[in-house]
């Protein structure tokens, strides 16, 4: 639609002209029309130019790309003139004297002893001789050379004029910044000479100074005037758009901007302002308390941790400590009443959006729907931070958003993520990177069919999953929680305070031997599947990681889980793995948070002799259950050996605790690493 609104009739005009030029025998007059092209790029070339201007924020570097562009744009029309004033001295039959400037009266060429190269140059002299007040010895000698002679002259003047005033006014312009940059140089040092400053704070007052000078201006929404012509609904759609490009860096924030345009072009003109630091400027310090959330638009902050922030060990040179574009700070203090643990000063310089939680309350309260979302979320984050995992922190580098919004109510979730599924491609925003550009996602509804569109709908809706963009990408998800229970003897002499747990009691585990779940019955049906997990359980709607663990230890693990000591921030870790999942249509994330427990002799549940050397395994060369996750993809010869490390495996098992649970018995072994390795496949 935009091509038809603006180059279409050009090219199409260009194209028939080049059709005419095919059909009729004046093609080489009509070719010339195809200059008008040069029309077109030299747009696209001054898009360029102000492209690298923005690179560079040294005045002399734009003063030379003006300079450039200036002296290629006359050198391209005296490259046409030329060419125009070469083809009237080659076309003899229209000359009323029977003279050219490059043939006789007796119809023999000037220069053809020395070659066309020579005649160009000619010609090109010629064609700058009519711009400046130089002059040359070619001259008109036919009536049509004198007339073409007389609109380039004319030409020539109003060029050649314009030209001469353009370069005074950029050298002018650029003497001017010069002076104006030493006056107040010199302004700054006799002030400090006046006052008596330290040549050590001079100094350093002098380096920021000329720091900030080279650095590139960005223009600010109040400098443009012309914006104050805009309507108020049309200002209010700008500044929406402006600032959602920015929020979609958060997961919340990204998807609950597509959910309702009203209610976001509110939030945006109401809740948020915009905040600009200079390199060394305090954003906040430790022990104030923090009112609002930060979005760091462009620049960097730099977080300096007091004593009791969870930073407080970090090294000075940890990449967590900077908060670069586009990131997020402070959210805590948005959700919670919270103090600042730590101080925030901005290492270059900054913009950021602020966000203030009560402003966001009292203007958002007609809107039904954004307010519920935000309700949700806040609770939802309230309960994360609740946790005892939680990292109570001014930074964010330990929140999983993506886990904390499948904590929201289902309602929630689906909302959101219908949201992000009827947004179009241009409509979707990612985030945005470093140098401000727009990051949009990549084009969904064109590699998912409706069928699977609708597969996911279904599985939002039953709790199953959620969606979120990761990397440009929507992304399903899905939240597994594990725990690895050691088996340690000296439970039975010793009470263990969870709260007294350690790393160095990873050092009492008895030959580092951990429970495995291998496999399961349905005492009902007698049905037998196999399987080599450990003990975990699937995330629920609205249940955090630490709920989901303390429901497998008291339900799956009957007896033995109340001899089990764990505590949430004890041995625990979180992978993340991306697999392609066709049935879906993208990427599945998978989110496995594991954490570590403690298990004694005496309070295991009860358990039943392995069939140790008994054991005797039927295999076939096309593996299934537990051994085809060993075989995969694997020959046959290398089946047969892990087959075999398998049914040496089995055998060396002693014993297998039974875990009751209604119809259904659960069987579970002490396992090594390298055994578990090995029967799960990943050896």
């Amino acid at each position: 639609k935009h091509f038809l609104v603006t180059w279409f009739l050009v090219d199409a005009t260009l194209v028939i002209w080049d059709w005419m030029g095919t059909a009729l025998s004046v093609s080489r007059f009509i070719r010339v029309g195809r200059l008008v092209r040069m029309f077109r790029q030299g747009r696209r070339a001054l898009d360029l130019a102000r492209k690298a201007k923005t690179m560079f924020c040294a005045k002399l570097v734009h003063l030379t790309i003006d300079i450039s562009i200036l002296l290629v744009s006359f050198f391209w029309l005296a490259h046409v003139v030329c060419c125009g004033w070469y083809a009237l001295g080659t076309d003899l039959l229209s000359s009323d004297t029977g003279a050219t400037w490059l043939v006789n009266h007796d119809g023999e060429a000037l220069y053809s002893q020395v070659g066309d190269r020579f005649e160009y140059t000619t010609a090109l002299h010629w064609s700058l001789t009519q711009f400046t007040p130089a002059s040359m010895e070619v001259v008109p000698r036919s009536s049509m050379e004198r007339i073409y002679n007389l609109v380039v002259i004319m030409v020539g003047f109003v060029v050649g004029s314009t030209l001469v005033a353009t370069l005074s006014a950029m050298m002018t312009q650029y003497r001017l910044y010069l002076e104006d940059s030493q006056r107040n140089m010199r302004q700054l040092e006799s002030y400090f000479d006046q006052e008596h400053i330290s040549t050590e704070l001079s100094i350093a007052a002098k380096r920021q100074v000329l720091k900030v000078m080279r650095e590139p201006h960005r223009v600010r929404a109040g400098e443009v005037s012309h914006l104050n012509l805009l309507p108020t609904s049309l200002l209010r759609a700008v500044r929406a758009r402006v600032v959602s490009r920015h929020l979609s860096s958060h997961v919340f924030f990204g998807a609950w901007c597509q959910v309702d345009r009203e209610s976001l072009e509110t939030f945006c003109a109401s809740c948020i302002e915009d905040r600009y630091y200079k390199a060394g400027d305090l954003c906040f310090m430790e022990n104030e308390d923090g009112l609002t959330m930060l979005f760091v638009k462009f620049g960097a902050l730099t977080y300096k941790p007091g004593a009791y922030a969870p930073e407080a060990s970090f090294s000075s040179e940890d990449s967590r400590l900077t908060c670069k574009a586009p990131s997020v700070a402070t959210e805590v203090a948005m959700w919670l009443k919270w103090v600042h643990l730590g101080t925030m000063v901005s290492s270059t310089t900054t913009e950021v959006f602020t966000v203030k939680a009560n402003a966001a309350a009292e203007e958002l309260v007609r809107y039904v729907l954004s307010a519920a979302l935000l309700r949700d979320y806040a609770f939802a984050f309230y309960t994360y931070m609740s946790e005892p995992d939680a990292i109570m922190s001014d930074l964010t580098y330990g929140i999983d958003y993506h886990g904390l919004m499948f904590a929201m109510p289902l309602s929630s979730r689906v909302v959101m993520c219908e949201a992000l599924l009827q947004c179009g491609p241009s409509d979707r925003v990612g985030p945005s990177g470093a140098d401000g550009t727009e990051m949009t996602s990549s084009s969904f509804l064109t590699r998912v069919s409706r069928a699977q569109v609708q597969k996911l709908r279904d599985e939002v809706s039953k709790g199953k999953t959620c969606l979120g963009v990761v990397e440009q990408q929507l992304v399903r998800f899905v939240f597994v929680v594990a725990m690895r229970i050691y088996k340690r003897s000296n439970f039975e002499e010793e009470a263990v305070n969870v709260d007294d747990i350690s790393v160095d009691d990873f050092q009492g585990v008895e030959n580092n031997r951990y429970l495995v779940k291998l496999g399961e019955m349905d005492r009902s049906t007698d049905n037998v599947s196999t399987t080599c997990v450990l003990p975990g359980s699937k995330r629920r709607e609205q249940e955090t990681t630490v709920a989901t663990m303390e429901r497998v230890v008291a339900e799956d693990l009957g007896t033995i889980g109340a001899s089990i000591e764990w505590h949430p921030m004890v041995g625990r870790s979180e992978t993340r793995t991306f697999k392609d999942s066709p049935t879906q249509g993208l990427k599945t994330m998978y989110s496995r948070t594991l954490y570590t427990g403690f298990a004694s002799y005496a309070h295991t549940a009860p358990s039943i002799p392995a069939p140790g050397e008994r054991f005797a395994p039927q295999f076939s060369m096309q593996p299934t259950g537990l051994t085809s996750r060993c075989a995969k993809r694997s020959r046959s010869t290398r089946m047969q050996v892990a087959q075999k490390r398998v049914t040496e495996i089995l055998r060396g098992i002693p014993e297998v605790v039974v875990c009751d649970r209604g119809t259904r018995s659960s069987w579970y072994a002490w396992l090594l690493d390298e055994e578990f390795l090995a029967l799960e496949g990943g050896d």
